[in-house]
C-alpha cells in the first residue's frame, strides 16, 4: 500500500518527524519511498517510542483528512547492535540505496527523499551527520561506498 503519493505527503512526514521525533532520538539515516520508510535512529531515553506513536498518529490524521480514507502504518522496529563500523556503513548505505534499487529514483542527487544529501551537506541540526561521515572516513569515502553498494547490490 502506498503511504506517499505526492511531494506534500513526503514533506508532511519528514517535517513532522523532524519536529516530533528527532529531538528525542539520534538520527543517522533515513529514506522514504512511496510504500516504505526506513529510519536508523537511537533513542535518547527509555520512553522515546511514545513520540513515534504520536508522530504516526499525526500522519494518519493527515492522510485521513487528505483522502477521507484510513492508512495502516506498522511500527515495526528492529533493534540491532553493531560489532564494527562496516556493519554501520552497510546499514546506512542500504537505507539510502533502497528507493533506487526498487526503481523509485535514478540516482542519489535526483531522489530527494533520503538523508544521503543531508549527510553530505552536514548542516542539518537534527541528524548526526558528522558521526555518520566518521564511520565512512570522509565525504569522498561516503560517496564511493554508496555508489559501490548501488552498483554491486546490497548484501546484509
Amino acid at each position: 500500500m502506498l503511504i506517499f503519493f505526492k511531494e506534500p505527503d513526503f514533506l508532511c512526514f519528514i517535517n513532522s518527524f523532524k519536529h516530533m521525533v528527532a529531538p528525542n532520538f539520534y538520527t543517522f539515516a533515513w529514506s522514504l519511498s512511496p510504500d516504505t520508510v526506513y529510519i536508523m535512529m537511537k533513542p535518547l531515553f527509555d520512553k522515546s517510542t511514545v513520540f513515534i506513536d504520536q508522530f504516526l498518529h499525526k500522519y494518519r490524521m493527515y492522510w485521513h483528512k487528505k483522502t477521507s480514507g484510513y492508512i495502516t502504518i506498522e511500527r515495526n522496529f528492529h533493534y540491532l547492535s553493531f560489532a564494527n563500523n562496516e556493519d554501520l556503513k552497510d546499514l546506512v548505505a542500504g537505507i539510502h540505496c533502497q528507493p533506487l534499487i526498487y526503481g523509485w529514483g535514478v540516482n542519489f542527487a535526483e531522489y530527494p527523499w533520503t538523508s544521503y544529501l543531508l549527510v553530505l551537506d552536514g548542516k542539518t541540526q537534527w541528524m548526526q551527520t558528522e558521526e555518520v561521515i566518521r564511520w565512512f572516513g570522509d565525504k569522498d569515502d561516503f560517496r564511493k561506498f554508496h555508489h559501490e553498494k548501488l552498483q554491486n547490490g546490497l548484501e546484509y
